[in-house]
């Protein structure tokens, strides 16, 4: 499959793929639902551009990434995703460098 905006893309469908499974397993939704907070946490790495032929579009991205990091560090980005934000998950996408905890 293609996935038109990338790697990140492919990570958000993993992600509600994932939480729309887990849930219709009764146990394991019973189980979540017992909690406030619920996570989908994407991890992301930030490789520096060291080939002076990477497209200058990745190159803004990644720098965005890097800013990203910064200034959300070990709490991670809070994004919308409609349906993952439906089924009373927070979205969160987090640098690999930092350690996300629930409380």
């Amino acid at each position: 499959m293609i996935y038109p905006s990338g790697k990140y893309e492919k990570a958000e469908i993993q992600l509600l793929e994932t939480l729309r499974t887990i849930k219709v397993v009764s146990s394991i939704s019973a189980f979540i639902n017992q909690y406030k907070r619920k996570v989908c946490l994407m991890s992301y790495l930030i490789k520096p551009d060291e080939d002076s032929k990477v497209s200058s579009a990745r190159t803004s991205f990644g720098r965005y990434k890097l800013i990203e990091s910064k200034e959300t560090g070990k709490n991670g980005a809070l994004l919308e995703h409609l349906s993952i934000n439906a089924g009373d998950f927070e979205f969160r996408r987090i640098s690999y460098e930092y350690s996300f905890r629930l409380s």
